[in-house]
């Protein structure tokens, strides 16, 4: 049974369980604006009976696509990049994930294509070719969706034939130019530095069959943020408060954020990071790659994660977002955002992207553990301190290839030449290797050894990658 149709049997119940996990750890989201932002944010949420996780989500992913229609972020490496963004937040039905897609997103951007008179770059469904298309011909789109397993899972479902978008999204992301060439149109071309960004929603179910199809080994799935917050759905008494602050405010609605946000940005801007914060992300990195270092080595699975591009995204989102709401809502004429994000808004936008990524891997561990059955056993790779040992306890004082495959354990039947070379050649107090060529046959390389007869027999009996010889060897040693 496939992994796909595996996770597809699963029963309700087992999701609504996983939901209570994910949120067994609580996140306040007023964490990541600053206090009068967060409070604007959370009655707006109750007034339209949704939760401030969601609406969260939603805003600052739109935050972030506007500003990359004109603007650039330069990362702490020094390389200016679109700031394209992938969001989708998750909860069941019924807790407001509607509302939150239309007062954070898209009734928005409708408002502001129509009040600026811009190309409409919201997409809602899309062919792989159609979205292709869309996006050579308009350079710049937004593809939201109410339930996105309906839209990605349509657009990615098709890559077994090499038609579908998995490809695209990875290199949409990464601001990379993309080209197609159809049988019966003309090359279309897809420029560096697209705009695009996409926000969805979904329930548990539908994305835990999207994450199977997205979790291919591409990397596709480490470019998304995943957001399962906190869903507990407000009573009639605090949307009648909520509303009631909300009447109280200058602003009624993020209408007049974006429209600002937008309008202070038709100049390209190039954002970059504070001092400060570029020495935190290079503390960041660090951690990273020596864990990633330590996997290679130890050869287990490596973390697999774009944690360091997602987290400057968000903290340029952030950075703009408590800067204009915060002037809107004193009843003043929004200004122009410092260019250089400090360091506690990149702090914060670490604390979110954490706590996303630590549900993004439950999420994938659990999959796994469904689908596990579905997979082959693990199939055992010899290391050079296996091939060493091995060569080291083989019968006789001259070592080469095939006998060595003939008599060794299983697993090190499939050693290259290569691979062997190189073992024998870093075993110097062990012995040299040489290269004989026998008249008319190719010629073939051997390993020698110093002292063939000093072996500790009664360690290599215990050798856990010994060769089949060594048992009948320590018996006639005894």
């Amino acid at each position: 049974m496939s992994k796909f149709n595996k996770v597809s049997r699963q029963r309700e119940v087992t999701w609504a369980r996983l939901h209570r996990r994910l949120m067994w750890t609580p996140w306040d989201y007023s964490g990541v604006l600053s206090e009068a932002s967060s409070e604007f944010l959370k009655h707006s949420a109750t007034s339209i009976n949704t939760n401030p996780g969601y609406l969260l989500s939603a805003l600052l992913t739109t935050t972030i696509f506007v500003l990359s229609l004109s603007c650039k972020l330069t990362t702490f490496h020094g390389f200016d990049c679109v700031p394209n963004i992938y969001t989708i937040f998750v909860g069941p039905p019924g807790t407001g994930k509607s509302q939150a897609l239309q007062a954070g997103s898209s009734t928005l951007l409708t408002d502001l294509i129509q009040d600026k008179e811009l190309i409409n770059f919201v997409i809602d469904k899309a062919s792989p070719s159609g979205l292709f298309k869309r996006l050579s011909e308009d350079k710049k789109g937004f593809l939201i969706s109410p339930e996105v397993y309906d839209v990605l899972g349509k657009l990615l479902k098709s890559d077994d034939d090499s038609s579908g978008d998995t490809a695209l999204f990875c290199e949409l992301f990464s601001g990379e130019a993309a080209s197609m060439t159809y049988a019966t149109n003309a090359e279309r071309r897809i420029p560096k530095d697209t705009p695009f960004s996409l926000l969805g929603a979904s329930q548990i179910k539908p994305l835990a069959k999207l994450l199977v199809t997205m979790d291919q080994g591409q990397g596709l799935l480490d470019r998304f943020l995943l957001i399962t917050p906190e869903c507990y759905m407000p009573c009639t008494e605090d949307r009648q408060r909520a509303k009631a602050y909300i009447e109280s405010k200058p602003l009624k609605s993020f209408r007049n954020f974006v429209s600002a946000v937008f309008d202070l940005h038709q100049a390209p801007k190039c954002y970059r990071f504070h001092e400060l914060a570029k020495l935190h992300m290079e503390e960041k990195e660090k951690e990273f790659l020596t864990e990633l270092n330590e996997a290679l080595r130890a050869g287990t699975i490596p973390p697999k994660s774009k944690r360091i591009d997602i987290v400057q995204r968000i903290a340029l989102g952030i950075h703009v977002i408590d800067h204009v709401l915060a002037q809107l809502l004193a009843g003043q004429a929004p200004t122009q955002p410092d260019l250089d994000i400090p360091k506690a808004v990149l702090e914060r936008a670490f604390v979110m992207t954490d706590y996303c990524d630590m549900q993004k891997e439950i999420y994938v561990e659990f999959i796994d553990s469904i689908t596990t059955s579905a997979m082959d056993e693990e199939r055992h790779q010899p290391t050079r301190e296996e091939v060493q040992e091995a060569v080291r306890l083989f019968a006789g004082p001259v070592v080469h290839l095939r006998s060595f495959r003939s008599s060794a354990k299983r697993a090190m039947r499939t050693i290259t030449q290569g691979e062997f070379m190189s073992t024998c050649s870093s075993m110097p107090e062990w012995g040299h290797t040489c290269t004989a060529k026998p008249p008319g046959a190719k010629s073939s390389k051997f390993f020698i050894k110093k002292h063939p007869d000093t072996i500790q027999w009664d360690v290599a009996g215990q050798s856990v990658c010994g060769l089949r010889l060594i048992p009948a060897l320590i018996s006639a040693q005894k």
